[in-house]
C-alpha cells in the first residue's frame, strides 16, 4: 500500500518528476499504535524549507538536490526527531515518534493560596517557547495607522482661529469632527515591506511621523517583562516580578476543541505605578496566551496621556505554537483647554491596527499569498490635502521646525537659528545676532547663508609699549561687528554626504567650545540666549576667526565627520597671552587642527531636517569617539600635538523610572596652550545642563588626562506614589552623582603660556571632584528643582558648595 501511494503521487505530479529536485514523501506516525499524527512541522535543518502533515499523515516536500541533508520531524506531545538523508532524486520516507508529555503538570492549591498565581508561574516559565517572536512563521501582516485630532466640537471650528479647519474635518459617528493628521496602509511579508500608501500632515513629513510611532510606540510584546511606550517603561502582566505589581484573578475556564483555556483578569497593586488594568486567555495545553486586552490606570504617573487600549489576539497555527491574528491599539493624548462634545476635552488620538496571515514552515517553493492593503481611505486622504493648505497647518510647521531645527521658514530662506538672536557677556556686553540661509525651496542639494551681530560694548583691546618708562598700557579699537558665513552641500542616497565650509569671526568661551558629545541636538551656538541666563560675570570669553571645512557622512546607526580648521584667537582686555609675565609679541594665538569624529548609535531613529539631524531618545547605548592632531602658534613658541576623546551614553528604564549614566575621557599628547587642555564642562546657570556640573568655575580645573563619569535616576514616584494627596499630583523624585578626576601630566604647558590667574585653573590634588543632587520632577509636567551639594574640594573659597538648581524637561 505504501508503494502504491509514492508511485500514485508520482503520477499525479509529473512536473516534478521532470525537475531536478529532491523529492521527499512519507509519513509521520505514533510509534506506539501506529495511528497518523496531523499538523507535525517537517523541515529541513539549517533552513527555512518546510511543510506540516494533513489529516492522514502525510508530507511532500522539495528542495535542490543535495549530497546529504538532515529532515526535522517535530510535534507538540512527541519527542523531537532527526533523520539523515543522503543523495538520491526521490525517496520515501516513515518517521515514528516517541510520545513526549508536555501537559502542565497539575496545578495543586494549598488552603488560601491564590489559583491564578499557580497559572500564572506555569504562563512565566513557558514564555520562551510561546513568544512569538521566537519562532520562524511564514507571515503576512496588514498595518494601518491613524493620528488624528479627535473630538473637536463643530463649535470650535466655527471660531475665527480654526474656521479655516473646516474642509479638513470629516464627521465621527457621536456627531463630532476629527481632523486627520496622518494615514498609512503598509502591508509586510515575512518582516519585508510589500507596499505602502501614506499621508501625512506637512508639519513633519510621513517618514518623520514613522520614525516617531517606531521610536516612541513600537512593536509590543507582553511576552517581555517590561514593555516600551512613548518613552516609559510599563511593567507586562506576564513579567517575572508580576506579583510585585499585579494582583492577579481566575475568573472563568471554557473548553474549546478539546482544549482548556482559562481567563486571568489583573489589576495594579498601587494604580500610580506603570502597569495596565485587564484580562488575558491562556491555553492549559501551552501555557500560550490566546488573547489579552489591557488598558492603563486612569491615575498612572504618565502624562498627556488619558487613554491607552492595547488588544492582542492569537490564533493557534498549530498543537504547539500560538501565534498573532491581530493587533489593535489606541493611545489617546489629552489637550487641556480644549472641549468638544459633552464637556469632554478634545484629544489627540493615536489608533494602530495590524491583521495577520499566518503560514507555519512554509515551503519557499510555494507562492505567496496574495493579501491585498487595506483599501485606502479616499475621505482621509482628502481632508489632510485640504488640511495642508491652511495658514494654520503653515503655522503649525514653523514651531515645529523652529523646535526640532532652530529655524524659522519665510519663503526660500530660513531665519536662525533663532535661540542665538541675543546673548549676553561681560565681553560683549548684550548682543543681537540676525541669521539667514536658504532652504529646500531654493535649493534641496545645497545652502548658503550667514549671520551678522553686534555687540554693544564691545571693543578690542590692544596693549601698547612704551619704552621710556617701560610700562604697558591699554589702547583700544571699536570692534563691535561680528560676522559669519557658510556653504553647504548634500548628495548621495538619502544626503547621507555633506560638504561644508564655514567662516567667521566671532566671540567663544573658553572651555566650552567643544563639547559636540554633549547636547549634539543643539542647533546654533554654546553661547546663546539660554546660557545668559546665568551668573554672568565669568572672563573666559575671547574674540576668535574661524575657517572649517568639513565632510560628514551619516547612516542609521553611524556617523562619520571629517574636520579641518585654521583660527586666530585674539586676547581681550579680561584675558591677555603671556609668557614668563611678559606678553607675546602679537595680538592673537593661531591654531589649526585636523579631526575625525565617529558617533554609533544602535537602533538609533532620527529625524532629518535641513542640513541637520535631530536624534531621538534611545534605550541603547551612543559612543562618541574622536582624535585629533593639531598645531599653534604663539609667536613665542610653536609646536604639534595630538589628543584623544571618548563619550559614552546611555539611557534606559529601571523600576518605571529613567535611569541615564555617562562616561568621558581625554587624553592630550604633547605641550600646548593652556586653552587646549580638558576642563570639567560646567553650567554657570540655575539650570541644570545634562552632563555638566552645576557647582564648579569656568575652567577650574583643568588636566591633560582626564575623565569623568556619573548618573542620573529620574523615578516614576517611589516614595510620592504612596503619600494620600500628594500621589495626585504626579511627582516624581530623581537624584544624580557624578564625579571627575585628570592630572597634568607634561608640566610644560606653562611653557608655552602662562595660566590666567583670574580663572582659578588649578589641578585635582589627587582628590575627585564629585556633586550629588536630590529633587523633585514633574513639577507642572514640565519643572524640575534639585538640590545640589560639592561632596569634595568644599574648601575653595571663591565659589559655593551648595545651591539650588532647575531644570526644564517636558516628556510622558
Amino acid at each position: 500500500m505504501k508503494r502504491f501511494v509514492f508511485c500514485l503521487i508520482l503520477v499525479i505530479f509529473p512536473l516534478l518528476l521532470l525537475a531536478q529536485d529532491m523529492l521527499i514523501i512519507g509519513k509521520v506516525l505514533d510509534k506506539k499504535d501506529a495511528s497518523p499524527i496531523q499538523s507535525a512541522n517537517v523541515f529541513i535543518k539549517g533552513t527555512k524549507r518546510g511543510t506540516s502533515t494533513n489529516q492522514d499523515g502525510f508530507f511532500l516536500l522539495r528542495l535542490p538536490e543535495v549530497e546529504e541533508c538532515t529532515l526535522v520531524v517535530s510535534v507538540v506531545g512527541y519527542k523531537r526527531k532527526e533523520i539523515k538523508l543522503e543523495s538520491v532524486l526521490d525517496q520515501w520516507v516513515d518517521c515514528l515518534l516517541d510520545e513526549e508529555s508536555l501537559f502542565l503538570d497539575e496545578i495543586v492549591i494549598f488552603p488560601g493560596e491564590n489559583p491564578a498565581h499557580a497559572l500564572m508561574k506555569r504562563v512565566r516559565e513557558n514564555k520562551f517557547r510561546n513568544a512569538p517572536q521566537n519562532h520562524m512563521i511564514s507571515s503576512v501582516v496588514n498595518k494601518k495607522s491613524d493620528f488624528c485630532l479627535f473630538n473637536v466640537s463643530q463649535k470650535s471650528l466655527q471660531r475665527k482661529l480654526f474656521r479655516s479647519l473646516l474642509n479638513g474635518s470629516l464627521l465621527a459617528s457621536d456627531s463630532t469632527y476629527f481632523l486627520p493628521l496622518y494615514h498609512s496602509n503598509e502591508v509586510f511579508e515575512n518582516d519585508s515591506l510589500v507596499n505602502r500608501e501614506e499621508k501625512s500632515l506637512d508639519v513633519l513629513g510621513g517618514e518623520q511621523f514613522r520614525e516617531l510611532m517606531a521610536n516612541y510606540v513600537p512593536d509590543i510584546n507582553f511576552y517581555s517583562n517590561n514593555i516600551s511606550l512613548l518613552g516609559r517603561s510599563f511593567v507586562s502582566p506576564l513579567s517575572n516580578s508580576g506579583k510585585v505589581y499585579y494582583k492577579y484573578y481566575l475568573v472563568d475556564s471554557l473548553t474549546c476543541e478539546g482544549r482548556k483555556s482559562y481567563m486571568v483578569k489583573f489589576i495594579p497593586k498601587n494604580s500610580k505605578d506603570l502597569v495596565f488594568v485587564g484580562e488575558m486567555k491562556i491555553d492549559s495545553l501551552t501555557a500560550a496566551l490566546q488573547s489579552i486586552s489591557v488598558k492603563i490606570s486612569s491615575m498612572s504617573n504618565i502624562n498627556f496621556v488619558n487613554n491607552m487600549e492595547l488588544n492582542h489576539l492569537f490564533e493557534r497555527v498549530n498543537d504547539s505554537l500560538y501565534y498573532y491574528s491581530k493587533k489593535d491599539e489606541l493611545i489617546s493624548f489629552q489637550l487641556d483647554g480644549l472641549k468638544g462634545k459633552n464637556n469632554q476635552k478634545t484629544s489627540v488620538l493615536l489608533q494602530r491596527s495590524q491583521k495577520y496571515d499566518n503560514h507555519l514552515q512554509q515551503s519557499q517553493n510555494q507562492e505567496s499569498v496574495n493579501f491585498p492593503l487595506f483599501e485606502t481611505d479616499s475621505l482621509v486622504v482628502s481632508a489632510i490635502d485640504s488640511l495642508n493648505k491652511t495658514r494654520l497647518q503653515k503655522a503649525a510647521k514653523v514651531i515645529v521646525d523652529l523646535g526640532l531645527h532652530g529655524y524659522v521658514p519665510a519663503w526660500k530662506f530660513d531665519i536662525g537659528p533663532l535661540i542665538n538672536t541675543y546673548r549676553y557677556n561681560r565681553l560683549e556686553g548684550s548682543r543681537l545676532q540676525f541669521g539667514i540661509r536658504t532652504n529646500e525651496k531654493m535649493m534641496k542639494h545645497f545652502t548658503v547663508g550667514g549671520f551678522v551681530g553686534y555687540g554693544f560694548r564691545d571693543k578690542h583691546w590692544i596693549k601698547h609699549q612704551f619704552n621710556e618708562k617701560d610700562k604697558l598700557l591699554y589702547g583700544q579699537e571699536d570692534r563691535r561687528w561680528k560676522y559669519g558665513l557658510e556653504f553647504q552641500t548634500r548628495f548621495g542616497e538619502n544626503y547621507a554626504h555633506t560638504l561644508s565650509f564655514f567662516c567667521s569671526e566671532n566671540v567663544e568661551q573658553y572651555g566650552k567650545r567643544r563639547f559636540e558629545f554633549v547636547d549634539e541636538n543643539m542647533v546654533g551656538d554654546v553661547n546663546n540666549f539660554i546660557s545668559s541666563i546665568g551668573w554672568n560675570f565669568e572672563d573666559n570669553f575671547f574674540r576668535v576667526r574661524n575657517a572649517t571645512f568639513r565632510y560628514k557622512y551619516e547612516r542609521r546607526n553611524f556617523s562619520l565627520r571629517l574636520q579641518t580648521e585654521y583660527e586666530h584667537l585674539l586676547r581681550n582686555h579680561l584675558v591677555d597671552y603671556t609668557v614668563g609675565g611678559k606678553s607675546i609679541g602679537r595680538d592673537y594665538v593661531m591654531h589649526a587642527n585636523a579631526s575625525i569624529y565617529a558617533r554609533i548609535g544602535f537602533n538609533q531613529r532620527y529625524i532629518d531636517g535641513f542640513f541637520h539631524r535631530f536624534y531621538l531618545s534611545n534605550n541603547l547605548p551612543v559612543i562618541h569617539l574622536k582624535t585629533t592632531y593639531g598645531y599653534y602658534d604663539t609667536s613665542v613658541s610653536k609646536g604639534s600635538y595630538g589628543k584623544l576623546a571618548l563619550f559614552l551614553k546611555h539611557s534606559f528604564s529601571l523600576l518605571g523610572g529613567d535611569f541615564t549614566y555617562y562616561a568621558r575621557g581625554s587624553y592630550v599628547i604633547g605641550k600646548v596652550p593652556w586653552f587646549l587642555l580638558d576642563v570639567m564642562p560646567e553650567a554657570s546657570s540655575f539650570f541644570i545642563s545634562e552632563n555638566n556640573f552645576s557647582l564648579t568655575m569656568p575652567m577650574e580645573f583643568v588636566s591633560d588626562i582626564y575623565g569623568m563619569c556619573g548618573f542620573t535616576y529620574n523615578t516614576k514616584g517611589l516614595i510620592f506614589n504612596w503619600i494620600p494627596g500628594v500621589k495626585r499630583l504626579n511627582l516624581r523624585e530623581i537624584i544624580s552623582l557624578q564625579m571627575a578626576y585628570g592630572s597634568v601630566l607634561n608640566p610644560r604647558h606653562q611653557q608655552v603660556l602662562d595660566f590666567p590667574v583670574n580663572y582659578g585653573m588649578s589641578s585635582f590634588n589627587k582628590v575627585p571632584y564629585m556633586e550629588a543632587s536630590i529633587g523633585i520632577s514633574n513639577i507642572f509636567k514640565i519643572l524640575t528643582v534639585e538640590s545640589v551639594w560639592r561632596l569634595t574640594h568644599r574648601t575653595d573659597d571663591f565659589w559655593q558648595n551648595w545651591g539650588v538648581r532647575l531644570r526644564l524637561c517636558l516628556g510622558m
